[in-house]
């Protein structure tokens, strides 16, 4: 394997002519390797010569969890090629809209830090860091569209998106989250960073930033905070994340630069690098701040001040997102195959401060005025057992929620219904109108 001056690092030219002339047949038989056919690896092999043709980085280093990052001129890096587009510039953030984190995640890459291999941890002036995408990565997936959608089958979900995020999918999405219906330009929080372990049977866990409008075809979101997901990443740091989709999840939507839909500009907050820490149970609580605006035709998320890049509206197909969003939505996600991770700290929401996860400083952009604007979210945890939620507001916080769980196997799903029970007994013994609490009494008398 020839190198380039990033000692250790497979030279971009030989890895994409690699990818373009190798016999790829020996990936089907390897352990970590799932795709269904190997028609299916020629499409994922297809997608990543499409992505990366006539790219030419100019340095290339690792992050701590080996994965590589190549150093694109910024105007010509895979997304705005892709989309023959021209790169925008980040606007400048209404008053009051640049929250910081009382303790930040720690820059992902800086001029002073060294990969593995010894090479900078920093592009060379006009130039972005975007991670670089292997056949190996996206032969963990079943196909293609496996590896670019937002893996699982969500169930029914209240709130913003229980009419439009119902894709054909394999596995479930549980949620405790908080929402908002109101017009908005994009919004912020701070959202403490945790390391939820991931176990067989599961597959990630994150909090998030939704933004999200009815579109013809189906919801159309942008969404974006933390997330561990081991088998996309091949490690099980928390990492920023990115996603959208213009019609439901069906036949849109892709995390960071995976396909070349988003559009890196920041220097020091790549999308898709690993967080450089997480906080700690009863100790130091590492926050990230996050912010989502619509600008001129662009959907820019900031971190930390600092704008990371944008999705470009163009991408909405003339959807409402293209100028505006109808909903916001924060909270915990996670996703399962009969067994569900933990979400946040692991610790449900009344444990509180320094034990659960949590964002604060909830606001929202009004499409209206420009003007930022405290939320008033509405709280739905509707997998208790699992995962629960808790909204307030205080002075310092604003606008905040504690949320998270432990995760289980697969739960029932509450809708309002569910607050009386129907329990039937033997000999066909009929009980309407039992609460759980009843329930639970009921049950321990009969054991007693």
């Amino acid at each position: 394997m020839s190198h380039d001056n990033a000692t250790g690092i497979k030279k971009f030219s030989d890895f994409y002519s690699d990818l373009e002339q190798g016999d790829h047949t020996q990936l089907r038989s390897m352990a970590t390797t799932k795709t269904r056919s190997q028609d299916a690896l020629q499409a994922q092999k297809q997608h990543l010569l499409d992505l990366y043709r006539g790219a030419q980085p100019r340095h290339s280093f690792v992050d701590e969890t080996g994965q590589i990052f190549d150093c694109f001129p910024i105007e010509e890096q895979p997304s705005l090629k892709k989309h023959k587009l021209k790169l925008a510039k980040p606007p400048t953030l209404p008053v009051g809209m640049a929250a910081k984190p009382e303790t930040p995640a720690a820059p992902a890459v800086a001029a002073d830090k060294r990969d593995r291999f010894g090479n900078s941890m920093v592009c060379p002036e006009g130039t972005v860091a975007v991670r670089r995408i292997t056949l190996d990565e996206l032969s963990r997936f079943e196909t293609l569209d496996h590896y670019l959608r937002k893996h699982g089958h969500p169930r029914r979900r209240a709130g913003v998106l229980k009419h439009a995020i119902e894709p054909a999918q394999d596995a479930a999405h549980e949620y405790a989250h908080a929402s908002q219906s109101v017009n908005n330009a994009g919004g912020q929080s701070l959202l403490n960073v945790w390391d939820p372990a991931i176990g067989s049977g599961q597959i990630f866990s994150l909090s998030q930033q939704w933004y999200s409008a009815q579109g013809p075809n189906g919801v159309q979101t942008v969404e974006v905070g933390w997330q561990v997901y081991p088998d996309f990443y091949g490690h099980s740091k928390p990492v920023l994340f990115t996603y959208w989709t213009a019609d439901g999840y069906q036949s849109t939507g892709s995390y960071g630069t995976t396909a070349g839909d988003f559009v890196q500009y920041g220097t020091t907050h790549p999308v898709g690098m690993a967080l450089a820490a997480a906080s700690v149970a009863g100790g130091q609580q590492v926050e990230i701040a996050v912010i989502v605006m619509l600008s001129q035709g662009n959907w820019w998320i900031f971190l930390d001040g600092s704008p990371v890049g944008y999705y470009p509206a163009g991408q909405y197909q003339n959807g409402p997102l293209a100028s505006g969003a109808t909903d916001i939505d924060f909270g915990g996600e996670t996703v399962g195959n009969g067994s569900y991770p933990s979400m946040g700290s692991g610790q449900f929401a009344d444990r509180g401060f320094k034990l659960a996860a949590y964002q604060r400083s909830i606001c929202y952009l009004d499409a209206a005025t420009g003007k930022l604007v405290q939320a008033n979210l509405n709280a739905s945890q509707e997998w208790p057992g699992s995962y629960t939620i808790k909204v307030g507001t205080s002075a310092d916080w604003g606008e905040y929620f504690y949320f998270g769980g432990p995760g289980s196997a697969a739960t029932p799903q509450l809708t309002p219904s569910d607050s009386r029970l129907l329990v039937y007994g033997p000999a066909g013994l009929r009980i309407e109108g039992l609460s759980v609490d009843d329930l639970a009494r009921l049950m321990r008398l009969l054991s007693a």
